[in-house]
């Protein structure tokens, strides 16, 4: 298998996995097998401009969006099994590409990854597909300014988006997994969310504060 790093965000990265063509020693499982023709059909259903495959996609991907894209990346991650365990053991790596200049990820959340992890058996690999798609100016992605970009200059620590709705294709596309458009889409469309609600919420705060300090100075009596 094969792991990638793809920062959406100053904060927040989508881990993904994708399963290398497997010998005839390991075959996949009949799960496995579906769960791929399902992925690649609703990839080429997406693709419709109109018709009830684009509804479907259009609904379904609402429902998905639900749920945090950082489990949907764990998820594809396959279960650490004893068979993977005495593999790892002959010394076997993992492949982990992820874009130079837009790394901050936190391994986490899934036992296998741990696991590779804990036995130094993971491979860092720098991308050159990925770092071409990210800007050079991290406020900035083809030409506009990213949500959250301008207060960030305010507030260091507030999150700053670096890829857009169309960011999905073009990775998928350079990395030849297109299976990886819809994850990434769905995590832009979750984080850009996010950094909007904290954005207005601070915004909230600050009109309220406003408000109450304006309320709190004393009446100059010599101006009546």
């Amino acid at each position: 298998m094969r792991l990638f790093l793809v920062p959406v965000s100053k904060h927040r990265t989508l881990i993904y996995c994708q399963r290398l063509k497997v010998s005839s020693a390991e075959r996949e499982s009949y799960a496995n097998r579906i769960s791929a023709k399902a992925a690649q059909t609703w990839l080429q259903w997406e693709k419709s401009e109109t018709g009830w495959k684009k509804k479907v996609t259009n609904y379904g991907n609402k429902a998905l969006q639900r749920i945090a894209f950082e489990e949907w990346g764990l998820k594809s991650i396959p279960p650490l099994t004893a068979k993977r365990k005495e593999e790892y053991s002959t010394g076997k790596r993992t492949e982990v590409l992820f874009p130079t200049s837009r790394i901050q990820a936190a391994l986490r959340g899934s036992e296998h990854v741990e696991f590779l992890v804990s036995k130094n058996l993971l491979d860092p690999t720098p991308s050159a597909s990925l770092d071409v798609v990210y800007p050079k100016d991290q406020k900035t992605q083809g030409g506009k300014t990213l949500p959250g970009s301008v207060q960030a200059d305010k507030t260091p620590t507030r999150d700053v988006l670096l890829l857009d709705p169309q960011s999905g294709k073009k990775i998928a596309e350079a990395l030849q997994v297109p299976e990886l458009a819809v994850e990434i889409e769905r995590a832009v469309h979750q984080v850009e969310a996010s950094i909007k609600a904290e954005i207005e919420l601070n915004d909230e705060k600050q009109s309220i504060a406003r408000a109450t300090n304006s309320a709190a100075e004393p009446v100059d009596k010599g101006s009546k």
